[in-house]
């Protein structure tokens, strides 16, 4: 088993029936949305995402967020998160 650890992700490689599976924190989450979208976010909106869940790599959770960006109004829950190599991505 391989660990790759970042900034509030953890990645774990293994060789086996359990594929490859990553750490997924909620707080990793928001420092991804808020680092990517630091100049124009008013917050993010995510549907109960866990302190901390492994989630295999690269596969659609049925976890999402929406970020809401400044002066605008929510429109929905709708991109999912996923979990990938290089940390969580929301799309």
């Amino acid at each position: 088993m391989r660990f790759q650890e970042r900034a509030e992700f953890l990645a774990c490689t293994a060789d086996g029936n359990g594929g490859n599976k990553g750490i997924l924190t909620s707080n990793g989450v928001a420092r991804m949305l808020y680092g990517n979208y630091r100049d124009s976010i008013d917050h993010a909106r995510c549907n109960d995402i866990p302190e901390a869940v492994l989630i295999p790599l690269n596969v659609k959770t049925k976890h999402s967020c929406e970020v809401v960006l400044n002066g605008k109004t929510p429109g929905g829950l709708d991109e999912p998160v996923h979990v990938t190599d290089a940390g969580p991505r929301v799309y």
